[in-house]
C-alpha cells in the first residue's frame, strides 16, 4: 500500500541510509465517487477509531483516541537539518500543530503507523 520511496542517501540526515517518504499507493480523497465525502469533519472520526496513539505529547482526545487497531507514534529519530527548520519556521511567526487538526501550521514531526519504533 505504500511505494517506500527514501530519498537519496547522504552523511547529513537520516543515519546516513535516507529517509523514509511516504507515498500511499490507494485510493484517498483524489477521486470522487457517488456521495463519498472527504471533508474533515467527514473523516476524523473513523481516524480516530482506528487509532491507539502513543506519543507521549498527545494528550488531545478531540483529534486522537487511545484504543484503536493501530499503533500510532512519532519516529524516535529527529534528524538535525529537521530541527533546524522547525526552528526557522518558529522564528518566522509559524507554530507547531498537528496533522489531525483542521488548522495547520508548522508541523514537527509525523505520526506513523509503529510500534515501539517499529512498522
Amino acid at each position: 500500500m505504500n511505494w517506500k520511496y527514501t530519498t537519496v542517501p547522504d552523511n547529513r540526515s537520516c543515519n546516513g541510509v535516507g529517509c523514509f517518504w511516504a507515498g500511499g499507493k490507494v485510493l484517498g480523497g483524489s477521486k470522487k465517487q457517488g456521495k463519498i465525502v472527504w471533508r474533515y469533519k467527514d473523516v476524523i472520526p473513523s481516524f480516530k477509531k482506528s487509532e491507539d496513539n502513543n506519543d507521549i505529547g498527545i494528550m488531545d482526545s478531540k483529534y486522537h483516541e487511545f484504543a484503536g487497531p493501530l499503533k500510532v507514534e512519532q519516529f524516535r529519530y529527529s534528524d538535525e537539518n529537521a530541527i533546524g527548520i522547525l526552528k526557522a519556521f518558529k522564528e518566522m511567526g509559524y507554530k507547531e500543530a498537528d496533522f489531525n487538526r483542521e488548522q495547520q501550521g508548522v508541523v514537527w514531526k509525523a505520526q506513523y503507523t509503529l510500534h515501539k519504533g517499529k512498522r
